[in-house]
């Protein structure tokens, strides 16, 4: 006669205390949170975009000095297209929406610029 495995026979684990059980699940959570925030390339783009906007403060001051107009450009880093630059900007003169093209082909960003004209209410 042959016994059938039951939970009291020994054939199953013993029980996992909770408080290990619940540090397990705890850490497992953590890792794919960290996996998924540090681990994907929008972050590392986002985070050089970021930074080179930063370098460019004074570059950028300069050039709204000399074009008033652009005062209302908006700059930012982007999460469309993995991390981009993105530039929003008002309806601008021919001579200022070159120099801020101008600007963007000559600063080198890291990412590519989305130009976005918007309108002013």
């Amino acid at each position: 006669m042959t016994e059938s495995a039951s939970p009291q026979s020994g054939a199953f684990p013993t029980k996992v205390p909770t408080g290990i059980a619940l540090f397990i699940i705890a850490a497992v959570i953590s890792l794919f949170i960290y996996i998924g925030w540090f681990g994907n390339s929008q972050h590392a783009n986002l985070k050089k975009v970021n930074t080179w906007l930063g370098e460019q403060n004074n570059r950028w001051m300069e050039l709204v000095k000399k074009h008033p107009g652009l005062v209302e450009v908006k700059i930012s880093a982007f999460t469309g297209g993995g991390g981009m630059v993105s530039v929003l900007y008002p309806e601008l003169s021919t001579d200022e929406e070159l120099a801020l093209r101008r600007y963007f082909d000559e600063s080198n960003p890291p990412r590519p610029v989305r130009f976005i004209s918007v309108e002013q209410k």
